[in-house]
């Protein structure tokens, strides 16, 4: 908790908590008030190593992503560690949008991200800009949101050097 406390403010942070077993020291079985606090201030993702259930790690130590399904895998497998991590820490983007408008007028011009996927990837197509219409340069912000619920936004100027 310390560690999650003292961090720096405003940056995400995500916990990946590798476990062969339930609690069986009487000492740690009154952890939940610990887990609740750092889901607040970090994602937890759980893997269960070993043929033991996965009962406390899946329903009472997983964060849940946006669908309410815990982030969270087991394998049996030490070989696949290493790829069962790698799908955790994976975030799916699941909707989004760009907009723009002209010289900082107040008219945004939105457009959904998703019209310009293909194969998990955005690929805005090249376009041109008539001064006319964007006389002193344009602003534009995108948006998208993950299958976690995280949403992540930019916005930008490009503006026309007057002479």
């Amino acid at each position: 908790m310390k560690l999650l406390e003292t961090g720096r403010v405003g940056v995400k942070k995500e916990i990946y908590f590798i476990s062969d077993g339930e609690p069986d020291d009487s000492r740690t079985n009154n952890f939940e008030p610990t887990i609740d606090k750092a889901k607040q201030m970090a994602t937890l993702a759980t893997i269960m190593y070993g043929s033991k259930s996965d009962k406390i790690l899946r329903e009472k130590v997983a964060s849940q992503d946006n669908l309410g399904n815990p982030i969270h895998t087991k394998t049996e497998n030490v070989k696949k560690l290493t790829e069962d991590l790698t799908k955790l820490s994976r975030s799916i983007p699941v909707k989004g949008s760009y907009k723009y408008r002209s010289g900082f007028s107040q008219d945004w011009q939105e457009k959904d991200l998703w019209d310009h996927v293909n194969k998990g990837v955005f690929k805005i197509d090249e376009f041109s800009l008539s001064r006319s219409d964007f006389e002193r340069g344009f602003e534009f912000s995108y948006t998208y949101e993950d299958d976690r619920g995280e949403s992540v936004s930019q916005t930008g100027k490009i503006v026309w050097k007057l002479k």
